[in-house]
Protein backbone atom coordinates (compact mmCIF):
# COMPACT_ATOMS: atom_id res chain seq x y z
CA UNK A 1 0.00 0.00 0.00
CA UNK A 2 2.72 2.32 0.84
CA UNK A 3 4.74 1.01 -2.72
CA UNK A 4 1.55 2.33 -4.54
CA UNK A 5 1.06 5.98 -2.45
CA UNK A 6 5.04 6.13 -3.34
CA UNK A 7 4.47 5.55 -7.39
CA UNK A 8 1.48 8.00 -7.37
CA UNK A 9 3.10 11.00 -6.04
CA UNK A 10 6.05 10.51 -8.53
CA UNK A 11 5.89 12.35 -11.77
CA UNK A 12 6.21 9.37 -13.81
CA UNK A 13 3.76 7.14 -15.47
CA UNK A 14 3.51 3.56 -13.95
CA UNK A 15 2.55 0.47 -15.04
CA UNK A 16 1.32 -2.45 -12.56
CA UNK A 17 2.02 -6.01 -12.84
CA UNK A 18 0.65 -9.12 -11.85
CA UNK A 19 3.87 -10.37 -10.48
CA UNK A 20 7.82 -10.16 -10.23
CA UNK A 21 8.18 -12.00 -13.95
CA UNK A 22 5.52 -10.00 -15.91
CA UNK A 23 7.57 -6.95 -14.46
CA UNK A 24 11.03 -7.55 -15.60
CA UNK A 25 10.07 -8.84 -18.90
CA UNK A 26 8.53 -5.71 -19.80
CA UNK A 27 12.13 -3.99 -18.41
CA UNK A 28 13.96 -6.36 -20.67
CA UNK A 29 11.67 -5.87 -23.66
CA UNK A 30 11.57 -2.16 -23.65
CA UNK A 31 8.16 -1.71 -22.40
CA UNK A 32 9.03 0.06 -18.61
CA UNK A 33 12.28 1.33 -17.52
CA UNK A 34 12.23 0.51 -13.94
CA UNK A 35 10.35 -2.47 -12.17
CA UNK A 36 10.21 -2.53 -7.91
CA UNK A 37 10.61 -5.64 -6.08
CA UNK A 38 12.06 -7.66 -3.81
CA UNK A 39 16.12 -7.72 -4.39
CA UNK A 40 16.64 -11.59 -3.70
CA UNK A 41 13.32 -12.68 -5.55
CA UNK A 42 14.42 -10.22 -8.69
CA UNK A 43 18.03 -11.51 -8.26
CA UNK A 44 16.95 -15.10 -8.42
CA UNK A 45 14.43 -14.64 -11.30
CA UNK A 46 17.57 -12.71 -13.16
CA UNK A 47 20.14 -15.42 -12.65
CA UNK A 48 17.68 -17.98 -13.52
CA UNK A 49 16.42 -16.66 -17.02
CA UNK A 50 19.40 -15.24 -17.97
CA UNK A 51 18.28 -11.61 -17.82
CA UNK A 52 21.95 -10.55 -18.08
CA UNK A 53 20.64 -7.30 -19.33
CA UNK A 54 18.86 -6.18 -16.13
CA UNK A 55 20.39 -4.85 -13.39
CA UNK A 56 19.48 -4.17 -9.31
CA UNK A 57 20.15 -0.04 -9.51
CA UNK A 58 19.53 0.00 -5.81
CA UNK A 59 18.44 -1.08 -2.40
CA UNK A 60 14.64 0.22 -1.82
CA UNK A 61 14.37 -1.24 1.92
CA UNK A 62 12.77 -2.72 4.32
CA UNK A 63 15.70 -5.23 4.64
CA UNK A 64 14.69 -8.77 3.23
CA UNK A 65 15.89 -11.68 6.34
CA UNK A 66 15.59 -15.28 6.25
CA UNK A 67 13.76 -17.13 8.82
CA UNK A 68 13.70 -20.59 10.23
CA UNK A 69 10.54 -22.23 11.55
CA UNK A 70 10.45 -25.17 13.05
CA UNK A 71 6.92 -27.26 14.17
CA UNK A 72 6.17 -28.22 18.01
CA UNK A 73 7.24 -31.76 17.85
CA UNK A 74 10.68 -30.43 16.61
CA UNK A 75 11.53 -27.53 18.96
CA UNK A 76 13.69 -29.00 21.21
CA UNK A 77 15.77 -28.41 18.07
CA UNK A 78 16.08 -24.76 18.25
CA UNK A 79 18.84 -24.63 20.36
CA UNK A 80 21.61 -26.42 18.13
CA UNK A 81 20.23 -24.64 15.55
CA UNK A 82 20.77 -21.47 17.17
CA UNK A 83 24.42 -22.84 18.47
CA UNK A 84 24.91 -23.45 15.43
CA UNK A 85 24.28 -19.96 13.74
CA UNK A 86 26.49 -18.49 16.28
CA UNK A 87 29.26 -20.68 15.83
CA UNK A 88 29.07 -18.68 11.78
CA UNK A 89 31.94 -16.22 11.77
CA UNK A 90 31.11 -13.40 9.52
CA UNK A 91 33.32 -14.09 6.64
CA UNK A 92 31.51 -17.33 6.52
CA UNK A 93 28.47 -15.51 6.36
CA UNK A 94 29.64 -12.97 3.26
CA UNK A 95 30.32 -16.23 1.44
CA UNK A 96 27.33 -18.49 2.21
CA UNK A 97 25.66 -15.55 0.95
CA UNK A 98 27.49 -14.94 -1.93
CA UNK A 99 26.33 -18.63 -3.08
CA UNK A 100 22.99 -18.38 -2.63
CA UNK A 101 22.10 -15.36 -3.47
CA UNK A 102 25.08 -14.48 -6.40
CA UNK A 103 24.68 -10.33 -5.94
CA UNK A 104 27.37 -8.88 -7.66
CA UNK A 105 27.61 -4.83 -6.71
CA UNK A 106 29.08 -2.81 -9.56
CA UNK A 107 30.25 1.01 -8.56
CA UNK A 108 28.61 2.25 -11.70
CA UNK A 109 28.83 6.41 -11.19
CA UNK A 110 28.70 8.95 -13.74
CA UNK A 111 31.59 10.94 -13.20
CA UNK A 112 31.42 13.08 -16.26
CA UNK A 113 28.64 15.36 -14.57
CA UNK A 114 31.04 15.65 -11.94
CA UNK A 115 34.30 16.09 -14.22
CA UNK A 116 32.60 19.00 -16.30
CA UNK A 117 31.23 20.90 -13.13
CA UNK A 118 35.18 20.96 -11.91
CA UNK A 119 36.28 21.84 -15.19
CA UNK A 120 33.71 24.80 -15.25
CA UNK A 121 34.40 25.83 -11.62
CA UNK A 122 37.99 25.77 -12.50
CA UNK A 123 37.69 27.90 -15.50
CA UNK A 124 35.39 30.54 -13.31
CA UNK A 125 38.02 30.10 -10.98
CA UNK A 126 40.95 31.17 -13.61
CA UNK A 127 38.54 33.67 -14.97
CA UNK A 128 38.56 35.56 -11.43
CA UNK A 129 41.94 35.18 -10.39
CA UNK A 130 42.92 36.46 -14.64
CA UNK A 131 40.78 39.41 -13.81
CA UNK A 132 41.57 40.18 -10.57
CA UNK A 133 45.32 40.39 -11.96
CA UNK A 134 43.98 42.91 -14.98
CA UNK A 135 42.13 45.00 -12.30
CA UNK A 136 44.90 44.96 -9.79
CA UNK A 137 47.37 45.89 -13.00
CA UNK A 138 45.16 48.52 -14.16
CA UNK A 139 44.82 49.78 -10.59
CA UNK A 140 48.71 50.29 -10.58
CA UNK A 141 49.11 51.82 -14.14
CA UNK A 142 46.18 54.00 -13.22
CA UNK A 143 47.87 55.18 -10.00
CA UNK A 144 51.33 55.72 -11.72
CA UNK A 145 49.41 58.01 -14.14
CA UNK A 146 47.46 60.04 -11.55
CA UNK A 147 50.58 60.56 -10.11
CA UNK A 148 52.35 61.37 -13.12
CA UNK A 149 49.52 63.82 -13.80
CA UNK A 150 49.56 65.70 -10.45
CA UNK A 151 53.51 66.06 -10.82
CA UNK A 152 52.56 67.75 -13.97
CA UNK A 153 49.92 69.56 -13.09
CA UNK A 154 51.78 71.14 -10.06
CA UNK A 155 54.42 72.10 -12.57
CA UNK A 156 51.94 73.64 -14.87
CA UNK A 157 50.61 75.91 -11.78
CA UNK A 158 54.36 76.61 -10.70
CA UNK A 159 55.22 77.59 -14.87
CA UNK A 160 51.59 79.69 -14.08
CA UNK A 161 53.14 81.65 -11.37
CA UNK A 162 56.59 81.96 -12.66
CA UNK A 163 54.81 83.50 -16.11
CA UNK A 164 52.51 85.75 -13.59
CA UNK A 165 55.43 86.66 -11.56
CA UNK A 166 57.45 87.47 -15.31
CA UNK A 167 54.30 89.35 -16.49
CA UNK A 168 54.52 92.03 -13.40
CA UNK A 169 58.03 92.16 -12.01
CA UNK A 170 61.22 93.24 -13.45
CA UNK A 171 63.61 89.96 -14.36
CA UNK A 172 66.79 91.19 -12.89
CA UNK A 173 65.32 93.51 -9.56
CA UNK A 174 62.01 91.43 -8.88
CA UNK A 175 60.96 94.91 -8.45
CA UNK A 176 57.03 95.47 -10.69
CA UNK A 177 58.22 96.74 -14.05
CA UNK A 178 56.85 99.16 -15.99
CA UNK A 179 54.10 97.05 -17.99
CA UNK A 180 52.65 96.62 -14.10
CA UNK A 181 53.25 100.74 -13.27
CA UNK A 182 51.03 101.13 -16.40
CA UNK A 183 48.29 99.19 -15.69
CA UNK A 184 47.80 100.07 -12.03
CA UNK A 185 48.31 103.58 -12.35
CA UNK A 186 48.78 105.21 -15.94
CA UNK A 187 46.42 103.54 -17.57
CA UNK A 188 44.05 103.10 -14.88
CA UNK A 189 40.32 104.04 -16.30
CA UNK A 190 38.86 105.23 -13.19
CA UNK A 191 38.33 109.41 -12.91
CA UNK A 192 40.90 110.54 -10.50
CA UNK A 193 37.98 111.38 -7.64
CA UNK A 194 36.96 107.57 -7.93
CA UNK A 195 41.45 106.83 -7.69
CA UNK A 196 41.89 109.16 -4.99
CA UNK A 197 39.07 109.36 -2.80
CA UNK A 198 39.38 112.38 -0.39
CA UNK A 199 42.27 113.23 -1.48
CA UNK A 200 44.40 110.05 -0.57
CA UNK A 201 48.13 112.35 -0.53
CA UNK A 202 49.08 109.87 -3.03
CA UNK A 203 53.30 110.87 -3.67
CA UNK A 204 55.12 109.89 -6.80
CA UNK A 205 58.59 109.69 -7.07
CA UNK A 206 60.86 109.08 -9.77
CA UNK A 207 64.63 108.57 -9.43
CA UNK A 208 67.61 107.84 -11.62
CA UNK A 209 71.19 106.34 -10.88
CA UNK A 210 73.64 108.94 -11.24
CA UNK A 211 76.14 108.77 -14.02
CA UNK A 212 75.58 104.53 -14.70
CA UNK A 213 76.36 104.68 -17.92
CA UNK A 214 79.78 105.43 -16.97
CA UNK A 215 79.55 102.46 -14.25
CA UNK A 216 78.91 99.79 -17.12
CA UNK A 217 81.67 101.55 -19.22
CA UNK A 218 84.33 101.23 -16.40
CA UNK A 219 83.16 97.78 -14.89
CA UNK A 220 80.92 96.20 -17.71
CA UNK A 221 77.42 95.74 -17.43
CA UNK A 222 77.46 91.97 -15.14
CA UNK A 223 79.11 94.59 -12.75
CA UNK A 224 76.08 97.58 -13.21
CA UNK A 225 73.45 94.60 -13.13
CA UNK A 226 74.44 93.84 -9.82
CA UNK A 227 74.57 97.28 -8.95
CA UNK A 228 71.15 97.80 -10.33
CA UNK A 229 70.27 94.78 -7.77
CA UNK A 230 71.88 96.97 -4.72
CA UNK A 231 69.99 99.38 -5.34
CA UNK A 232 66.75 97.56 -5.53
CA UNK A 233 67.45 96.30 -1.93
CA UNK A 234 68.24 99.37 -0.99
CA UNK A 235 64.77 100.92 -2.27
CA UNK A 236 62.64 97.49 -0.72
CA UNK A 237 64.54 98.53 2.82
CA UNK A 238 63.93 101.74 2.72
CA UNK A 239 59.63 102.00 1.52
CA UNK A 240 56.69 101.10 3.66
CA UNK A 241 55.10 97.57 2.72
CA UNK A 242 52.10 99.34 1.29
CA UNK A 243 54.75 101.49 -1.04
CA UNK A 244 54.91 100.34 -4.67
CA UNK A 245 58.09 100.29 -6.17
CA UNK A 246 58.74 99.86 -9.76
CA UNK A 247 61.77 99.48 -12.16
CA UNK A 248 60.61 102.01 -15.27
CA UNK A 249 63.71 101.12 -17.01
CA UNK A 250 67.78 101.00 -17.63
CA UNK A 251 68.50 102.48 -14.25
CA UNK A 252 65.65 104.62 -13.60
CA UNK A 253 62.95 103.55 -10.89
CA UNK A 254 59.60 105.02 -9.60
CA UNK A 255 58.31 104.80 -6.12
CA UNK A 256 54.45 105.37 -5.40
CA UNK A 257 53.77 106.20 -1.70
CA UNK A 258 50.12 106.31 -0.47
CA UNK A 259 49.11 108.64 2.82
CA UNK A 260 51.78 110.53 2.65
CA UNK A 261 52.71 114.47 2.40
CA UNK A 262 55.13 116.32 0.08
CA UNK A 263 57.38 116.39 2.97
CA UNK A 264 57.13 112.49 3.84
CA UNK A 265 58.01 112.07 0.42
CA UNK A 266 61.36 114.00 0.53
CA UNK A 267 62.24 112.27 4.29
CA UNK A 268 61.71 109.23 1.95
CA UNK A 269 64.22 110.31 -1.07
CA UNK A 270 66.79 111.56 1.96
CA UNK A 271 67.06 108.34 4.29
CA UNK A 272 67.70 106.60 0.48
CA UNK A 273 70.23 109.10 -0.31
CA UNK A 274 71.88 108.08 3.07
CA UNK A 275 71.13 104.60 2.84
CA UNK A 276 73.16 104.33 -0.51
CA UNK A 277 76.23 106.18 0.98
CA UNK A 278 76.75 103.40 3.49
CA UNK A 279 76.11 100.91 1.44
CA UNK A 280 79.12 98.56 0.38
CA UNK A 281 78.24 98.16 -3.40
CA UNK A 282 80.42 95.99 -5.43
CA UNK A 283 84.12 97.39 -6.10
CA UNK A 284 83.21 99.18 -4.09
CA UNK A 285 81.71 101.61 -6.47
CA UNK A 286 80.37 105.07 -5.09
CA UNK A 287 76.58 105.10 -6.17
CA UNK A 288 74.29 107.93 -6.00
CA UNK A 289 71.00 109.30 -7.36
CA UNK A 290 68.65 111.81 -8.21
CA UNK A 291 64.92 111.97 -7.22
CA UNK A 292 61.97 114.00 -8.52
CA UNK A 293 58.93 114.37 -6.17
CA UNK A 294 55.49 114.90 -7.01
CA UNK A 295 52.07 115.57 -5.16
CA UNK A 296 49.15 114.18 -6.90
CA UNK A 297 46.89 117.19 -6.88
CA UNK A 298 42.87 116.58 -6.61
CA UNK A 299 41.16 115.94 -9.36
CA UNK A 300 44.42 115.89 -11.23
CA UNK A 301 45.44 112.63 -13.60
CA UNK A 302 48.55 110.31 -12.34
CA UNK A 303 49.96 111.05 -16.09
CA UNK A 304 50.29 114.51 -15.67
CA UNK A 305 51.76 113.71 -12.16
CA UNK A 306 54.22 111.59 -13.32
CA UNK A 307 55.00 114.01 -15.61
CA UNK A 308 55.76 116.65 -13.40
CA UNK A 309 57.54 114.69 -11.24
CA UNK A 310 59.89 113.56 -14.09
CA UNK A 311 60.07 117.10 -14.80
CA UNK A 312 61.49 117.56 -11.09
CA UNK A 313 63.90 114.82 -11.46
CA UNK A 314 65.83 116.68 -15.13
CA UNK A 315 66.27 119.63 -12.55
CA UNK A 316 67.73 117.55 -9.80
CA UNK A 317 70.38 116.43 -12.13
CA UNK A 318 70.65 120.03 -13.91
CA UNK A 319 71.37 121.33 -10.46
CA UNK A 320 74.45 118.88 -9.92
CA UNK A 321 72.50 115.56 -9.45
CA UNK A 322 72.94 113.36 -5.58
CA UNK A 323 69.57 115.37 -4.53
CA UNK A 324 66.02 115.77 -4.93
CA UNK A 325 64.17 117.98 -6.30
CA UNK A 326 59.69 118.73 -5.55
CA UNK A 327 57.08 119.98 -8.29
Amino acid sequence: MGLHRLIDRLPINTILTDNERQGLERVANGEADVFVGSMFSVNAYIQQHELTSLKIAGWGGPEDELRIGVTHAKQDLLPRINAGLAKISQAEHISIYKKWHNITVIEDIDYSLVIQVVTALGMFILFLLYRTMCVSKYNVHLEVNNKQLQKLQLELEEKNSDLDFLAQHDPLTKLYNRQYFNQTFLEDARQPQEKTPQNNNISLIIMDIDFFKAINDMHGHAIGDKILVQVAQVLQASVRELDVVARWGGEEFVVVCQHVQLHDAAELCQRITDELTYFHFYNNINVTCSFGIALLGDNEPIQACFERADAALFKAKQSGRNQYCSA
